[in-house]
């Protein structure tokens, strides 16, 4: 099964799958096969094991992963790789649900919206994460939320648009810069 995700083979991946008489135990093999399929991006298999399968990456065998595709994706240049990075993650937040997409690192306790606000310039993946339920106002070890990022990198960016639009659409989210005025419940 592995084999086939490295491979990005469809018909071979479901036909171990499904031929399986220990499913439960196939279950770690999909874990692992997912791995390879975001790594090797194979999408149509990411689809098949997220959209079909219903696999939730809200477990301890994903501890970290979603995090580490962001830092990936950090080293996409052309148009089309940051596309596809884009549809990763409107798969990962999926397969997060709401329980897991605001999942905090070891490191500094930063969610993935902290990590594509530190580190990447993309609107789109910023929409995503936040559609999918993230808290604009999650506050890591170091007492900073997502939005502290985006400031801070306009400062020195100004000219940025992007980043512009960012810092203007975590603010219509509701989204703060200092912990201490987040709105009490």
């Amino acid at each position: 099964m592995l084999e086939a995700a490295t491979e990005g083979d469809l018909q071979k991946f479901e036909k171990a799958f499904y031929t399986c008489e220990y499913r439960q135990l196939c279950y770690w093999h999909v874990q692992q096969c997912l791995k390879e399929a975001v790594k090797h991006r194979h999408l149509f298999l990411i689809e098949h094991i997220i959209e079909d399968m219903g696999l939730n990456i809200y477990h301890e065998a994903f501890y970290g992963f979603f995090h580490t595709f962001v830092f990936m994706c950090t080293m996409a240049t052309e148009e089309e790789d940051i596309e596809m990075n884009r549809q990763i993650v409107r798969y990962l937040c999926k397969a997060s649900g709401k329980e897991g997409i605001d999942y905090m690192d070891k490191l500094n306790s930063s969610t993935v919206l902290h990590k594509v606000c530190e580190e990447l310039t993309d609107l789109v993946m910023v929409e995503s994460i936040v559609a999918a339920g993230a808290d604009v106002n999650a506050v890591n070890n170091d007492n900073e939320l997502p939005l502290t990022f985006i400031k801070a990198r306009r400062e020195k960016d100004p000219e940025n648009e992007v980043l512009e639009d960012i810092e203007w659409f975590l603010e219509k989210k509701g989204a703060v810069d200092d912990w201490h005025k987040i709105p009490r419940e």
